[in-house]
């Protein structure tokens, strides 16, 4: 079934398809990298199509939104972490992760970002450094700014956490 889909679906190389990326939504219950053998064959199904085709993915990464399962478990599978064992095995994969990995809620964030002053002006969400950990160590790692973005405090933090790091780190998060 999924193979069906992708190959209906999904636009490669030269054809003229309708879709043009595949798009993940982990607090439905989708696992990034599941323990069960026939939940996992199928997401490497997707993953290795993708590869194959340099077809894009796109992930929810933020811990607000429409949840299918319990938030604890959406946000274990939200993680960026949770894709890190994907992309051992797929290093090329073209991933973007929306939402820039922001984190809303009090209770996944540094318990002193609380008390003002004493923190610097830079992101507090365990889930962004993640993501900009993955975008150092993978070329194909991507992150961007919906949602996110519609928060003007958003773009100051991201800009002084820009600052704050050396040109090569700045030039990679930059241009991704």
């Amino acid at each position: 079934f999924i193979e069906k889909l992708l190959d209906t679906y999904i636009h490669k190389e030269n054809d003229k398809k309708q879709f043009y990326g595949v798009k993940f939504y982990p607090p439905l219950g989708y696992d990034p990298w599941p323990t069960d053998p026939e939940q996992r064959d199928k997401v490497i199904m997707i993953y290795e199509f993708c590869t194959k085709h340099d077809i894009p993915i796109m992930t929810h990464c933020d811990d607000q939104g429409f949840r299918g399962v319990p938030a604890k478990e959406a946000w274990k599978y939200t993680a960026p972490s949770s894709y890190k064992p994907v992309l051992a095995r797929y290093p090329m994969l073209r991933i973007d992760f929306a939402h820039y990995g922001w984190q809303y809620n009090q209770l996944q964030k540094n318990p002193l970002s609380l008390i003002s002053g004493l923190t610097s002006r830079v992101p507090d969400s365990p889930w962004f450094y993640d993501l900009v950990d993955l975008m150092q160590l993978y070329p194909n790692v991507y992150a961007d700014v919906s949602f996110s973005g519609s928060n003007p405090d958003f773009y100051l933090l991201l800009s002084d956490y820009l600052k704050s790091l050396e040109e090569e780190q700045r030039q990679t998060i930059l241009s991704r």
